[in-house]
């Protein structure tokens, strides 16, 4: 199997797929007599080399379980179910709540051109991870992924992250629903926040997202809780997804990022952060001038490596 999607003809692999896709798949859905039909046909196949006979892609949730693909169960919003195999470690095939197939996720440990993407990991549903180290990824959808997690019944789209029960899921008893936690004050969650920084050996990265350049590695979480003090103006900020899991975003400002970057210089610097319901800290943007080593900067990332 890793030899079918070795990086040197993943580019082809993905052409002669992207194509099989179009004519095996999608003109045969619009000749279709009957609009409400969702069917795919009856095979698909993924091959981009000719020596080999290809890798048969299971059209179903059923016929994936029946030749070893683990069901992960999670549904990862605008995405789907990411079945894996051990001997398929280049390709995760994707799945909806319909249990049939909606795309596939190749990857390649070698760096590969546009529309390609490089990513430190991938995660599925519930922050499953998928993939733990850096690589190039790529998807290719068969239909609509915002209608992945959308359970076959439902009449809206489902907002996913959730355990599928499938069509034969067992009506249990009735428990009352527990009073979800209180979400916390701005100053208790910077408190909060920086206190798990401070015992935390997790060790952070600063990246220029103008050339996605590394400024600064091997930050450590003591420092980043330091920055995290400075904070002056504090609000709510807009929410973002990161690896499929929802975080909370957080405004603020300040006057410098010494306990980062040593010798930066700098003045007022806006200041957003973004966490998980654990309050774990996975993403810092700064804006504003900064004077650093040299160079000009306007916009820095910062994250954990």
């Amino acid at each position: 199997m890793n030899k079918l999607l070795n990086p040197k003809i993943l580019i082809s692999t993905v052409s002669i797929f992207v194509i099989g896709i179009v004519l095996g798949i999608f003109i045969p859905t619009l000749l279709s007599n009957n609009t409400s039909a969702k069917t795919i046909g009856n095979q698909l196949v993924l091959n981009g080399d000719p020596q080999t006979p290809g890798l048969n892609i299971p059209l179903s949730t059923i016929d994936a379980s029946a030749n070893g693909w683990i069901d992960p169960m999670l549904c990862a919003p605008g995405r789907g179910r990411y079945f894996t195999k051990e001997d398929s470690a280049n390709l995760v095939v994707l799945y909806n709540n319909a249990e049939t197939v909606s795309g596939v996720y190749l990857r390649s440990d070698t760096e590969m051109p546009a529309p390609w993407k490089k990513t430190d990991a991938l995660k599925g549903g519930g922050g499953i991870e998928i993939i733990g180290q850096e690589h190039w990824g790529l998807y290719a959808f068969f239909n609509d992924p915002i209608q992945a997690c959308q359970r076959p019944d439902a009449k809206s789209v489902g907002t996913g992250g959730t355990h599928y029960q499938g069509p034969k899921a067992v009506r249990s008893e009735y428990k009352p629903t527990a009073t979800p936690a209180p979400i916390l004050s701005l100053p208790e969650t910077i408190a909060k926040i920086s206190e798990g920084l401070s015992s935390d050996t997790k060790m952070f990265k600063v990246v220029n997202t103008t050339d996605e350049s590394d400024v600064a590695t091997n930050i450590t979480s003591s420092q980043v809780a330091k920055l995290l003090s400075s904070l002056t103006d504090t609000q709510e900020g807009t929410g973002k997804w990161i690896d499929n899991i929802s975080h909370r975003g957080l405004t603020g400002n300040t006057a410098s990022i010494a306990d980062i970057l040593p010798s930066a210089k700098s003045d007022k610097l806006s200041v957003s952060l973004w966490i998980n319901d654990n309050n774990d800290l996975n993403l810092i943007e700064i804006n504003g001038s900064i004077t650093y080593e040299g160079s000009q900067l306007t916009n820095l990332n910062i994250s954990p490596e």
